[in-house]
């Protein structure tokens, strides 16, 4: 190697030395720069940084608070739009966050607390400080948060208390007020309506004694009496008596009940007296007396026995007339044995009961029992009695009351005996009514079906269709009518014989039933010619099912003949339609699959809907079909719309196999996921192509997304039938819009894709 000059040599290792320091400095500050950014994100408080009236950067702590999951949902918004419209002193947000954050620029340093809104829109409330700093020459606002939501709600909390306790001194029905040695000091507004006084300042400058009577009933004046119980009170800490006051403004009396607890208060020992009206409860009081009165004046004098047993099985006192009942002396019966007065037959069960009535292990009693007198006759009695609690010192007991019902079980027996009578008769009369009635119900359904099939007769069926056809008109369901005609029939009567005919149509009814919802309807129209009516169903769901039908004779031996088929036509009932008119395009069908050949299902598609209906379906193998006709040229617009055949097509599988309900919900769910989806991804392909009636479009979407969810709503809940929601979103989704609507934007997608 030739030697470099010493200049360079020199130039080369002053380079390095800098390039030493500069990498040393480097590390140093991605160092700091780390530390910086470590403790920033770890603090348990949310740090933001504001530039420019915009939030530029925020630690982890701020995320969780919001609820939000990344930075790029909150970077580069303003202050006023994570807050209220309006901040709790009704000032808008967006003019007090400009002033705050000038504050702080102009302070050097602001706190405040302020309202932020989370990302679920409930509202957090927090403590602000804003701190200007200036990084690489930009100022920029530190900002610190700190959540006060528990501080709020203890303020909260104090307020509540504190309004809770005074609404509750001020409001409440008795009189409250705080007194001393020398009077009253303060009062509540019940105070002053009890005693009649105007203001607080005219009750204050009173003393107890000022709104009583002289004299208290005890005849002690009212004064000397007042001084004395305050200074009980004061000594005791609690006094409670009653007590006669004076209202100020009338001078009326009325006797009143009185607690006096003494307190503390600014360091000097006060009462604090309640106050309560008292003068209803003295009339209560009366009136009880009076009624006590009644009350005994009633047990004395009753028409029934009134007693009461003691715990230990003895009659603890009666009435007069159960002395009379039990033809005993007064004296002879008080202390005597209850069981003893019950007739020999029921005294086991009549102790049993009393002990377990005793006990309160069986509800209050109310049976008849048969009692027996001292002379040795007997009476039936009503028994009722009710278990009287223990109280202190005593124990339970309880009160009987017998009534005699003697007369009353005579005339009972009586009535039985009547009454067995009538029910022999009763049944006989029942008996017949059930053979009238089930002879009418066979003359009914002679009426109403074919007798060799058991199918719907032609009369009954053109009822049912035009009953289907008037819910078609109210409720808009769909119904569809299939008109079948067994290929070859007199064939098979001329070369078998009529038994034989027979026995195939009814082979037939029993294939077609298998086949059938249990909503669908089969008749025999005539011959070999019958009618299914297939209730909420359009076009697409009838032909599946006629081909079912048509698919299951193909598989079916037919005793005596071997192989019968059939011919299907099919149509689906329009608005404003009659019933001749309907059946007729199906009768039309029908004989366009007789002319086809025979054992094939045809479909009357003279309506353009119909035909677009139809085109979905291959009844081959029973499913909807995809066709290059329906390819947008977007690899993912198409896919998608495949996915949406798929979903359709196992829903179908789920139809046709009457699958239950639990297992359609999800496939239903399912297919309504994807649809969402599939809208959403569309709108996004076609206003990027610039589609002109994008809006339109989208409007649509919006419309039939609503309808899918209102209709699996009620699906779900039983209002609405299976084939109703397939129809809608088999036709309205997938025919209507799909082939119809979408096909409106596929050149758009192709000029976009040119250019």
């Amino acid at each position: 190697m030739t030697d470099r000059p010493a200049g360079v040599r020199n130039i080369n290792r002053t380079t390095k030395r800098k390039t030493l320091t500069d990498n040393r400095a480097g590390h140093s500050r991605r160092d700091g720069d780390e530390l910086f950014r470590c403790i920033f994100e770890g603090m348990n408080d949310p740090i933001l940084l504001l530039r420019g009236g915009q939030f530029v950067d925020c630690n982890t702590a701020t995320l969780k608070l919001l609820g939000h999951h990344t930075k790029v949902e909150f970077l580069n918004r303003r202050p006023s739009e994570i807050s209220p419209a309006r901040q709790p002193d009704g000032r808008a947000s967006e003019e007090k966050a400009a002033e705050m954050i000038a504050t702080a620029l102009r302070e050097g340093f602001h706190r405040f607390e302020w309202v932020h809104v989370r990302a679920d829109s409930s509202p957090i409330p927090v403590e602000v400080t804003l701190t200007p700093i200036t990084v690489g020459g930009e100022l920029i606002l530190h900002t610190l948060w700190r959540d006060i939501t528990e501080r709020k709600l203890a303020e909260e909390a104090l307020r509540r208390s504190e309004t809770k306790l005074r609404t509750i001194y001020d409001s409440t029905y008795d009189a409250i007020m705080l007194l001393d040695q020398d009077g009253f000091i303060d009062c509540n507004a019940a105070a002053l309506a009890i005693f009649g006084c105007a203001t607080q300042k005219e009750f204050c400058s009173k003393h107890p004694a000022d709104m009583s009577p002289p004299v208290q009933p005890c005849g002690t004046d009212s004064q000397t009496l007042a001084n004395q119980k305050i200074a009980t009170a004061m000594r005791t800490g609690r006094l409670q008596f009653e007590w006669a006051h004076r209202r100020a403004d009338t001078g009326a009396v009325y006797p009143a009940e009185v607690l006096l607890s003494a307190m503390e208060l600014d360091g000097r020992r006060i009462l604090q007296a309640v106050v309560r009206d008292i003068t209803e409860r003295k009339a209560v009081e009366e009136t009880l007396r009076n009624r006590e009165t009644l009350l005994r004046l009633i047990y004395d004098t009753s028409s029934v026995a009134i007693f009461f047993i003691s715990a230990d099985g003895t009659i603890g006192h009666a009435n007069h007339r159960m002395s009379e009942m039990f033809s005993l002396p007064m004296q002879s019966l008080i202390g005597s044995d209850y069981v003893n007065l019950v007739h020999p037959s029921e005294r086991k069960a009549a102790k049993r009961n009393m002990l377990k009535h005793l006990a309160d292990d069986i509800a209050n009693v109310n049976l008849e029992r048969r009692y027996l007198r001292e002379d040795g006759t007997s009476f039936w009695g009503q028994l009722t009695a009710r278990r009287m609690k223990a109280d202190q010192g005593h124990l339970a007991g309880l009160v009987c009351v017998v009534a005699d019902i003697t007369e009353r079980k005579l005339a009972e027996q009586s009535l039985a005996e009547r009454s067995r009578d009538l029910e022999a008769l009763n049944q006989e009369l029942a008996t017949s009514n059930a053979n009238l009635a089930a002879a009418h119900q066979e003359l009914e359904r002679l009426a109403m079906r074919d007798t060799l099939t058991g199918a719907w007769n032609r009369r009954c069926l053109a009822e049912i269709a035009q009953q289907e056809m008037l819910r078609m008109e109210r409720y808009a369901h769909p119904v569809a009518v299939i008109f079948i005609d067994l290929d070859h029939f007199k064939q098979i009567n001329d070369t078998h014989g009529h038994a034989a005919g027979d026995a195939v149509l009814r082979e037939f009814c029993d294939i077609a039933r298998q086949c059938m919802r249990a909503t669908d309807m089969l008749g025999r129209w005539g011959g070999e010619e019958f009618v299914i009516v297939t209730p909420n169903s359009g076009l697409m769901i009838a032909s599946l099912l006629a081909e079912r039908i048509r698919t299951a004779m193909v598989a079916h031996h037919f005793m005596h003949v071997g192989q019968a088929t059939a011919s299907f036509g099919v149509a689906e009932c329009r608005p404003a339609e009659t019933w001749d008119a309907w059946l007729a395009r199906a009768d039309a069908a029908l004989y366009s699959a007789k002319q086809a050949g025979r054992n094939r299902v045809v479909s009357d598609v003279s309506d353009v809907r119909e035909a677009e209906e139809a085109e979905l379906l291959d009844l081959d193998f029973l499913h909807l079909v995809w066709r290059n006709a329906y390819e947008s040229g977007r690899i993912e617009l198409d896919a998608q719309h495949r996915g949406l055949f798929a979903h359709a097509n196992t829903l179908l599988g789920a139809i046709i196999a009457d699958h239950p309900k639990a297992e359609v919900v999800p496939m239903i769910e399912a297919l309504l996921t994807d649809l969402l989806t599939h809208f959403n991804d569309e709108e996004g392909i076609f206003r990027a192509a610039s589609y002109a009636e994008a809006d339109h479009h989208a409007g649509i979407h919006r419309t039939l997304t609503a309808q899918a969810i209102e209709m699996s709503e009620k699906f779900a809940i039983g209002e609405l039938a299976v084939g109703d929601l397939f129809n809608f979103l088999a036709y309205d989704v997938v025919a209507k819009h799909m082939l119809s609507e979408d096909r409106k934007f596929f050149p758009h997608l192709a000029i976009a894709n040119r250019l």
